[in-house]
């Protein structure tokens, strides 16, 4: 059996008029048997089986479970009605080809249309006679017994002719127990071929097509892979319709691509296009799965934050004091940092010691650069003169308390627009000019609208001045620029 996924199934109790249309839900449906009601507005006991297949649609009478779990709701029939007197070529179709009726049912002649009534109607629907007793007559194609590739052959089905309420029932209740057993042990033995085919790979793409010829989401994927040089098998879930099905059941995921690392699903492609925004995935690949240089790692790790710390654990569980002691410092100063356990990557931790020239770690890297050691970095720290290598974005605290933070930092300070390297307007251009050629100390804080609106915001507030450069002397505003060029030069710096 191979299961028609969605990730709610829905009872179905259709009406149909063409041959087209129950051929389609045939094709469809190769985990459920269809029944068509051939109904005729004329004749109560039509009406009486319509009412049960209704019934039948929303799990009533049936034996077996409507549904194999609470995540995935199945039902196993398909419960169709047609007009026979308005469907001539469906119904002659299904009843020409019909071999043969099941001869168990107990036929009631109460359900017997009257025999002109019978050959009327017979005659004004077909060329040709035809081996029924009239209607209701209904047409039952197993799935489960005759399912092959493609549409199953029609004159495989089972008709039954005016069969009683009770008997027909009963052979519904056992039909509908039977799917639902193929169905769970079908689960089981794909579900153990799913495992199986995750645990050999460290990392598991399911696509449609292969890597070197998918589209769309799958190629997206692959060439992500590709970019960050990683070591990946891939299946191709068109060549195996079985495995693409169920593994729709085994994560819930109605989508392709779909990827599993160590075993375990990182998700369908919304979650990985997520993933691939923040370039996440090279913390929870297996390091071994990853072909680029460990320098090249190191890049990619330290593009992610401003202060980066290599060491041995994680800021939690630090391997040792000196670990502890780093981490302690700047969560004291509020600093926000990325960290990598250089435990869980031999080849980096050698190379980053010839790199860096430091044999030890914790190591600080600052704007992608290696800055120190901890001792070091720590001593720049607690000396209160970080800000001025490491903007203000970095601290954790509200933009109020950022504010006095920087202003702290030195006798002088000027709020810029933009960095001292690259200012952003013409005016701070030649605050900067002016306080080079002076030579006069001082600390910059960037205060751009794009880069840093909330500390901008906070200036403003403090200064009750919207201008800016603003130039501050021991933490008060000492008036616009030109006022403060004037001054800048007779004031002490010490």
């Amino acid at each position: 059996m191979i299961p028609s996924y969605t990730q709610k199934d829905v009872p179905v109790f259709e009406r149909i008029s063409t041959w087209d249309e129950f051929k389609g839900y045939c094709n469809n449906s190769m985990d459920r048997y269809t029944v068509l009601l051939f109904w005729v507005a004329w004749h109560p006991p039509c009406d009486d089986f319509k009412k049960l297949f209704q019934e039948f649609a929303k799990g009533k009478h049936l034996s077996a479970p409507v549904y194999a779990d609470e995540d995935s709701p199945r039902i196993y029939g398909n419960y169709l009605w047609c007009n026979t007197e308005k469907s001539k070529e469906l119904f002659k179709n299904c009843i020409h080809f019909q071999t043969y009726s099941n001869s168990k049912i107990d036929y009631s002649s109460s359900t017997l249309i009257p025999k002109s009534r019978r050959f009327e109607t017979t005659k004004k629907i077909l060329d040709n006679p035809f081996e029924t007793k009239g209607v209701p007559s209904i047409a039952v194609y197993d799935m489960c017994k005759y399912g092959i590739d493609g549409f199953i052959v029609h004159r495989e089905a089972t008709l039954f002719d005016c069969p009683e309420v009770d008997s027909f029932t009963e052979y519904i209740q056992k039909l509908h127990l039977q799917y639902f057993k193929v169905f769970e042990s079908t689960k089981e033995e794909a579900f153990e071929r799913i495992d199986k085919m995750i645990k050999q790979s460290p990392i598991l793409a399911f696509i449609k097509g292969h890597t070197s010829d998918c589209e769309n989401e799958c190629a997206e994927l692959c060439e992500y892979f590709d970019d960050l040089r990683l070591r990946f098998n891939s299946f191709n879930v068109l060549s195996d319709p079985e495995i693409r099905q169920w593994l729709k059941y085994y994560t819930k995921v109605n989508s392709y691509p779909q990827v599993f690392v160590r075993g375990k699903f990182i998700g369908g492609i919304n979650i990985i296009k997520a993933i691939m925004t923040k370039d996440e995935l090279l913390e929870i690949v297996p390091k071994e799965s990853v072909k680029r240089s460990a320098l090249e790692r190191m890049k990619t790790i330290t593009s992610k934050n401003f202060i980066t710390v290599f060491m041995k654990g994680t800021p939690d569980k630090p391997k040792n004091e000196y670990q502890s002691e780093l981490i302690n410092c700047l969560n004291d100063h509020k600093f926000t940092f990325g960290y990598y356990d250089i435990t869980l990557d031999s080849n980096l931790r050698e190379q980053m010691k010839e790199y860096t020239g430091c044999n030890s770690y914790p190591q600080v890297f600052l704007n992608q650069k290696f800055y120190s050691d901890s001792s070091n970095f720590m001593e720049l720290l607690n000396s209160g003169k970080a800000l001025s290598i490491i903007p203000t974005t970095e601290i954790v605290m509200k933009p109020e308390d950022k504010l006095i933070n920087l202003l702290s930092q030195a006798r002088i300070v000027v709020l810029i627009e933009g960095e001292k390297l690259a200012p952003e307007a013409k005016s701070s251009m030649e605050m900067i000019d002016f306080m080079y050629r002076s030579k006069i100390p001082c600390v910059y804080g960037n205060v751009s609208l794009k880069a840093n609106p909330e500390l901008r915001k906070a200036a403003i507030s403090y200064s009750k001045w919207c201008d800016f450069p603003q130039i501050y002397y021991d933490g008060k505003l000492l008036g616009d620029p030109i006022i403060a060029m004037t001054l800048l030069p007779s004031l002490n710096y010490e």
